[in-house]
């Protein structure tokens, strides 16, 4: 089976496609300085029309409580109605999606105790061992880990659509 797992961003969304556990492509995508996501889903749809994944398994944002909840709330309802259209584009097609809450998956990094920058630092490190080349480019490294993530985690079942 084929997914496409998606960090979602407003500037630099990436995504990663597995064949089975398999990593077969990730890509950056770019939307301008302005934070444009209309302006890649041409992009988004050649993905989906190249390999035709049966699930997109997304990033969920997380909004810490308390005072900090307000600070962040802008750049986390960006990123949710960034997350949103990327979904969107993959519902025209017929494609349903998987919100992967962000401390589920960074667990098999070391978790999110490790502070920000480790877990960058970690997540590019595994990527690189999974793509079997390196990129330092932390979304894409978090959209191959979270791919990998979700398909080693529902591997053993039988549909991971149902």
């Amino acid at each position: 089976m084929i997914l496409c797992s998606c960090d979602p961003d407003c500037k630099t969304p990436a995504f990663a496609v597995f064949r089975d556990v398999k990593l077969v492509q990730w890509v950056l995508l770019k939307t301008g300085r302005r934070g444009r996501i209309d302006r890649i889903m041409p992009d988004i749809k050649g993905i989906i029309d190249t390999w035709r994944p049966a699930l997109l398994v997304i990033e969920n944002q997380y909004l810490p409580g308390g005072p900090e909840a307000a600070r962040r709330f802008k750049a986390v309802s960006q990123l949710v109605a960034a997350r949103a259209t990327i979904a969107a584009v993959f519902a025209m097609s017929d494609i349903g999606h998987r919100l992967v809450e962000s401390f589920a998956w960074q667990r098999s990094l070391g978790g999110a105790e490790l502070g920000r920058d480790q877990l960058k630092r970690r997540s590019i490190l595994k990527a690189g061992d999974i793509a079997g080349a390196r990129s330092d480019n932390h979304k894409v490294a978090d959209a191959i880990n979270i791919g990998y993530w979700f398909a080693s985690q529902n591997r053993l079942t039988r549909s991971i659509t149902d």
